[in-house]
């Protein structure tokens, strides 16, 4: 089984779906099964329009500039920017960085200006703004 998620509204104390019918159509794998409900507060992920320009601007500037693959860069980019936690596995442990994926609109857009302003203040590269370049 896998994690599914709604987008709710709460309303005097009720729940409103934005679509009733698919919650209940996801509903029906978990017939006669026991699960969780979990409520966390909505946050919007980071949008199309900024995943376009972080891959197709700033880590494809940066992976050419450095000679680095895109992926190398991108997780370079993490680890240097983004919160940081140790995981353990098999009596080793391993610092890996937050995925980028989880981080709001307004949080992506902090990690590209932090990324924008280590490339010009430490490489000499400047990333052109979001709406100054096409991607």
């Amino acid at each position: 089984m896998i994690n599914i998620k709604h987008r709710i509204t709460v309303e005097k104390g009720k729940v409103k779906f934005s679509n009733l019918s698919l919650f209940n159509e996801d509903l029906r794998q978990y017939e006669e099964k026991e699960a969780y409900v979990t409520i966390r507060p909505y946050k919007n992920n980071r949008s199309d329009h900024q995943n376009r320009y972080y891959w197709g601007v700033v880590v494809k500037m940066l992976s050419d500039e450095l000679g680095y693959f895109p992926d190398e860069m991108h997780e370079a980019l993490k680890l240097k920017f983004l919160p940081k936690k140790t995981i353990s596995m098999a009596n080793e442990s391993f610092i890996i960085a937050d995925s980028s994926t989880r981080l709001s609109t307004m949080d992506f857009e902090s990690f590209l200006s932090q990324i924008r302003t280590w490339a010009s203040s430490d490489l000499g590269v400047l990333i052109p703004l979001p709406n100054d370049v096409e991607y």
